[in-house]
């Protein structure tokens, strides 16, 4: 062997020492990353020292500690996947808290317009009525279930501001929390458990600390399942917690959650294993009372306007055949526009309505034009509700919208004269066109010029869902009563009106919702529906949050894998919004993300500090 060749292999084993040396020390690095993101805590096993713990379950090491974690006052993170029982530990903790008289009741000199005298001063919060709704099936009414703008008592509070370019002085209207450090909640509010914390966005949180009296006082406990999507806007707290708190992590599943192939195909998108579909071969999984899957591949690649028009046939033969009930099922798609929410409820509503000869209205909010009925389902205020009477609106001053008692109007804005208008007169035509209610006219005089510019042209009285379906079931229609008379029952009873432009424009069909609108909601059918041009809003977090929605059946249209290209499950699966399979890993992902973001907004505050220096 020559020098050569000799010092060539030497040079070789000593860059394989410097790489093995370099692989040591990343994986310590790694290591001591993880256990620094992983923050312990001492519980005291108080539940074996005679303290009262509820023992209605066979509670698992996780959940003993979550309940002895709460006895002891301690803040902390509870997180689990789907099936983990993070519900049931809740329960644990909330009944252990009540047996041991640790939750002191709300003075009743001190109550607010939510938190009731001689309640307890415990609240479960979340961000959206249909996750409150949701958690509050299993508590008590003494238990207090509410939004966070509830809590903080959230309202419209008018700004007079100087326009720029005219010098005139306008009205801006925001909505801000009463309840602030300046009017606090009730000191005896000693436990706030934030449920769905993967949902609620720091800025938030920081209005809620805000307005305790002590924050430090307070007892947190975060729910959340880190696999889920973050909120739209802002840095989820749960992310932000879970690198502050203590964290009880809820790893088993239990075999009756197993049992559902829902739960079995959201754990498997979860912990990133690839789910297989081909071309032309349906998956079906039917295990009884514990629940179906089907999985429905596209046949063959499709344009999205193709798959639009398809997709709605599909969807409304559902509805004909009694497979999709629009009060008890819901359907989700990823997007928003073109193939998503917009059309598909659009497609819906337009099919329902004529299969029940509802009266459509032309509604106009400000620059936007809306076609409801009486009898849609929307969402409105965070939470489904049901449209139960339309009026005009005698606020209103703008351009005048189509009478819906001389034209059948589709929800396209499409408008035909009615047959029994076609033999009015000019004189009886013009006299409905105008439509005056005299003491709708008069009320209308006081309003001021903001008002008539900031109001829609209808009034639309909506009523929660729930509450609608209980009354529906509960309706005996006396001799000669109707639906309308029902409806007319359901305005006059627990329902709010809706007839500002900003309260109209927020409002949404609520046949099909976003993935990300879903969360914290459960539905006893669940309709999936992705194609192709969904590709790059469908992450793992997106699939397993849509897939965890269903009670009782999961239906998903998918796309195949196709030769070398992976289809929709596949490629969700290994494209996680937030890197890692492990908590741990998780949470350094979440520790270098923060890093980064605190980084670029301060090389921002520096850019803008030398901006404004140079001026």
């Amino acid at each position: 062997m020559t020098d050569r060749v000799t010092a060539a292999l030497e040079r070789a084993k000593a860059r394989l020492a410097e790489m093995n040396a370099a692989k040591e020390q990343k994986l310590t690095a790694q290591q001591t990353a993880i256990s620094q993101a992983m923050t312990k805590m001492v519980i005291p096993s108080l539940h074996t020292k005679g303290w009262a713990i509820d023992n209605s379950v066979e509670w698992n090491a996780e959940q003993l500690d979550a309940i002895n974690a709460g006895l002891a006052g301690k803040s902390f993170c509870l997180i689990g996947a789907a099936g983990t029982g993070k519900t049931t530990t809740l329960k644990g903790v909330i009944q252990s808290l009540l047996k041991n008289n640790l939750v002191p009741a709300i003075q009743g000199m001190k109550e607010t317009k939510w938190l009731k005298g001689g309640t307890p001063g415990l609240v479960l919060c979340s961000f959206t009525n249909m996750a409150v709704r949701q958690i509050a099936k299993h508590f008590s009414g003494d238990i207090t279930c509410i939004t966070i703008h509830k809590l903080l008592e959230f309202a419209p509070v008018v700004y007079e501001v100087e326009d720029a370019a005219t010098g005139e002085t306008k009205k801006t209207m925001k909505f801000e929390p009463s309840r602030h450090r300046n009017n606090p909640l009730p000191r005896e509010l000693k436990t706030i458990v934030v449920d769905e914390s993967s949902m609620v966005d720091c800025a938030l949180f920081e209005l809620l600390l805000d307005a305790l009296p002590n924050p430090a006082a307070v007892q947190f406990v975060f729910l959340g399942d880190l696999n889920q999507l973050p909120p739209v806007y802002g840095g989820p707290i749960l992310g932000r917690k879970l690198l502050e708190l203590p964290i009880i992590e809820l790893t088993r599943v239990y075999r009756q959650a197993l049992q559902s192939p829902i739960i079995r195909y959201a754990i498997e998108m979860k912990d990133g294993r690839p789910i297989r579909v081909e071309a032309g071969a349906p998956i079906t999984e039917d295990n009884g009372e514990h629940g179906k899957v089907t999985i429905h591949p596209w046949s063959k690649p499709i344009s999205w306007e193709d798959g639009l028009i398809k997709m709605t046939g599909f969807l409304k033969a559902a509805i004909r055949d009694g497979y999709l009930d629009v009060m008890q099922d819901m359907v989700l798609c990823p997007y928003n526009v073109k193939f998503g929410v917009i059309e598909l409820n659009t497609a819906i509503a337009d099919y329902l309505g004529r299969q029940r000869g509802a009266k459509v209205f032309e509604v106009i909010a400000g620059f936007n034009t809306h076609y409801y009925a009486v009898g849609d389902k929307v969402l409105a205020q965070k939470q489904e509700a049901i449209i139960v009477g339309i009026d005009r609106n005698s606020r209103y001053a703008g351009k005048r919208p189509i009478n819906a008692d001389l034209y059948d109007i589709d929800r396209h804005g499409g408008a035909r004269k009615k047959k029994a208008a076609e033999s009015l007169s000019v004189g009886a035509e013009f006299e409905l066109t105008q439509d005056m209610d005299i003491d709708a006219f008069l009320e209308g005089m006081v309003t001021t010029v903001e008002d008539r510019v900031t109001a829609a042209s209808h009034k639309i009285y909506l009523m929660p869902k729930d509450i609608f379906l209980d009354a529906q079931e509960s309706w005996v229609p006396q001799d000669g009563q109707t639906t309308e008379d029902f409806y007319k029952h359901c305005r006059e009873h627990t329902s709010w009106i809706a007839e500002g432009a900003s309260e109209v424009n927020e409002m949404l069909f609520g046949y099909c919702i976003t993935v990300h609108k879903s969360q914290g909601s459960e539905w006893r059918r669940v309709f999936l529906i992705t194609h192709q041009s969904h590709a790059q809003m469908c992450s793992r977090e997106l699939m397993y949050t849509a897939m965890t929605r269903a009670r009782k059946e999961l239906y998903m249209v998918v796309e195949p894998d196709r030769g070398m290209k992976a289809g929709t499950l596949v490629s969700s699966a290994g494209k996680p919004r937030l890197k890692g399979n492990t908590l741990a890993e998780k949470l350094i992902s979440l520790k270098e993300r923060f890093e980064k973001e605190a980084r670029e907004a301060q090389g921002k505050a520096k850019q803008q500090q030398l901006e404004e220096n140079e001026e």
